[in-house]
């Protein structure tokens, strides 16, 4: 598989998860604030080396740019050998992240609010990431219009 196919499908869904993020983060009520537990864990290691952490849109444009690499090698893993497994792993994968990102902050040693608040903001924070998952399998069927339907 060549980079563009293995590399584009995973990226389209990161960024499907981070736009849909940004969008609503300031739009809407109890709306996850993913990029919070980025900022804080880019303070957390800055501190940890002794170091003063960056500050407002330095720090938050590290987080971002790390959200979209992580999140681009997780979804790395959505490609199947056919269209529905592709689209199951999709699904899946992004459930999971989406339940990952509310279990494994604190267990970090992170601040779980920005996306344990309230109900609604757990469903959001799930839906995200099941977007970005269904994203992913979408552009990698797009490209990839080899693969067996079964």
């Amino acid at each position: 598989m060549n980079m563009l196919k293995s590399v584009l499908p995973p990226l389209t869904g990161s960024l499907v998860l981070n736009i849909v993020h940004e969008l609503a983060r300031n739009r809407v009520e109890k709306a996850p604030e993913i990029n919070k537990i980025g900022e804080e864990a880019i303070a957390n290691v800055y501190k940890k080396v002794g170091e003063k952490p960056p500050a407002g849109k330095k720090r938050y444009a590290m987080a971002m740019a790390g959200d979209l690499i992580a999140n681009t090698a997780y979804y790395r893993m959505v490609a199947g050998k056919s269209k529905p497994e592709t689209w199951a792993k999709g699904l899946l994968f992004g459930i999971v992240a989406g339940v990952g990102a509310l279990t494994a902050t604190e267990p970090l040693g992170l601040d779980d609010t920005p996306v344990n608040r309230s109900t609604r903001t757990k469903v959001m924070t799930v839906l995200y990431y099941t977007l970005g998952g269904l994203a992913t399998a979408a552009a990698y069927l797009a490209l990839n219009k080899h693969l067996k339907q079964r």
